[in-house]
């Protein structure tokens, strides 16, 4: 990640609806919220809807940034998943 500090403050986490809503401090500076909802497809996987609200120009700056990051994230977490199913059935 391109910051020194994030903190994360979780406004909501629905385990049933699998969504969750949380809002993001980038070095010192409340920088977005974040909607993350997921849904399964019918070949066994999920989808994801990410929905993002910016504060300010650095904001969207630090969200520009952030995006390649949080993609490569859940790329990583979906394929250990796939990988090692058992523990989370």
């Amino acid at each position: 990640m391109p910051f020194n500090i994030i903190k994360k403050k979780v406004e909501f986490h629905d385990v049933d609806k699998c969504e969750c809503k949380y809002t993001i401090e980038c070095d010192g500076i409340d920088t977005s919220t974040w909607n993350i909802k997921m849904k399964p497809t019918s070949n066994g996987g999920s989808m994801a809807k990410v929905e993002c609200k910016s504060k300010g120009v650095e904001g969207k700056d630090m969200m520009l940034k952030a995006k390649d990051s949080a993609a490569e994230m859940f790329k990583t977490v979906e394929a250990y998943l796939i990988a090692n199913p058992d523990p989370y059935n």
